[in-house]
């Protein structure tokens, strides 16, 4: 939950050392962007809930592992990978 409920945080990049994004990491914050590179492999459960500025996210196909409803509310999710349980509470999911 380490930037949950932070409704000023706007814009991240995650640096290259974070394989994985956890439970809550940014849900209900004011993310309206966000960089997620090849070396992230996982996101947690509910990592994205509630983040109605982010209009959409493109996730890498590195990304092996999705939690339940971790972009919840989002209404666009651009994934290419293989990760199973689409649409992981998003409004929309489709490949690039």
């Amino acid at each position: 939950r380490a930037f949950s409920e932070h409704s000023s945080l706007e814009k991240i990049t995650l640096p290259n050392s974070i394989l994985n994004i956890g439970m809550y990491a940014f849900s209900n914050s004011g993310l309206t962007s966000i960089n997620i590179f090849d070396n992230v492999t996982s996101i947690g459960r509910n990592a994205f809930d509630g983040c109605t500025g982010l209009t959409s996210i493109k996730i890498s196909n590195n990304v092996t592992s999705i939690g339940l409803d971790a972009f919840k509310g989002l209404p666009l999710v651009i994934y290419n990978g293989a990760a199973t349980g689409s649409p992981w509470g998003a409004v929309q999911v489709r490949t690039n």
